[in-house]
């Protein structure tokens, strides 16, 4: 079956992305996560929106711990601590802003592309990838391939390469990607509501995106030495929501540049500014650096 006909059928994405998102509450503030998937060449957890401490492991569930700093008559803000051994792993500040909308608004406008249907699924578009003969003596580039094109298939987001590489008059390089969720319920009592398509966004949007970095800086794969790319992490990850009307079962347009820092926006079809994010991460070339001078025996 193809990467198409699976994204489209598959109706186990819909409970994957509920149950990937979805925590037990074990008591006051205090909340347990029911489900965790480690990316194949991650280097921990699937993360979302946070500043990461160090890497977690799929294999423990998380203990999350939420403290309420304050509560407004427009904002309320909330602290939460990831725990995994003992360890806090990560941290998450938000900010929740009682909606106005009769308030002056501006927003970047939404790039000139043309519509979803006209690009290639992800996984598809890695199938053609796999029997092309770009990497036919080079195995362990078509098992990557490989690997990465199966995740796609399964996973609960649907993503589509609109630009890639574009070189902006400003010097930056930017990529664009469509982005939906697969298979949500989106209408009636079944549609999800605006919290929990936040979470979802929050969910996608970590997607594709410190990624940027290391194609920026032209790091290669598969390859040894200063142009190749020796690790790539994230650091934080920040998002700033600008519209309560949207909708991740609908294809979200996905632009992001940068290097180390990565910005980008989000736009529902209709052109709106969904949300404005930017994430930090650690990108190393594979070099070492010099040895440390050894240290004075002692006698």
């Amino acid at each position: 079956m193809s990467g198409l006909a699976v994204s489209e059928t598959n109706q186990a994405e819909h409970a994957h992305i509920h149950s990937a998102l979805d925590l037990e509450q074990v008591d006051q503030n205090l909340y347990r996560s029911r489900s965790l998937w480690k990316p194949f060449g991650g280097r921990g957890v699937f993360g979302g929106s946070c500043y990461f401490l160090a890497s977690a492991k799929a294999s423990q569930r998380i203990i999350y711990y939420v403290e309420r700093l304050r509560e407004g008559k427009s904002y309320s803000t909330r602290a939460v601590k990831a725990l995994q051994d003992g360890h806090v792993i990560f941290i998450l500040i938000c900010s929740f802003q009682r909606p106005e909308p009769w308030q002056p608004q501006y927003q970047w406008q939404m790039p000139k592309v043309p519509p979803p249907s006209e690009f290639l699924y992800e996984e598809d578009r890695l199938q053609k990838i796999i029997d092309s003969d770009e990497f036919k003596d080079n195995q362990r580039a078509r098992d990557f391939f490989k690997v990465w094109q199966y995740e796609r298939v399964r996973s609960p987001i649907a993503v589509k390469l609109v630009k890639e590489s574009e070189a902006l008059d400003d010097g930056s390089i930017r990529f664009m990607y469509y982005m939906r969720a697969k298979n949500l319920p989106s209408a009636g009592n079944e549609a999800y509501p605006v919290a929990f398509q936040k979470c979802i966004l929050s969910y996608l949007s970590d997607l594709y995106f410190v990624g940027v970095a290391p194609r920026t800086l032209g790091f290669e794969r598969f390859s040894k030495g200063p142009n190749a790319t020796g690790m790539v992490s994230s650091l934080d990850h920040t998002i700033h929501f600008f519209s309560d009307s949207l909708d991740c079962g609908e294809w979200l347009l996905y632009v992001g540049s940068g290097r180390a820092v990565v910005r980008g926006q989000m736009f529902s079809q209709d052109g709106s500014l969904v949300a404005v994010l930017s994430q930090e991460g650690v990108v190393r070339a594979d070099i070492r650096g010099p040895e440390p001078p050894a240290a004075n025996a002692k006698l």
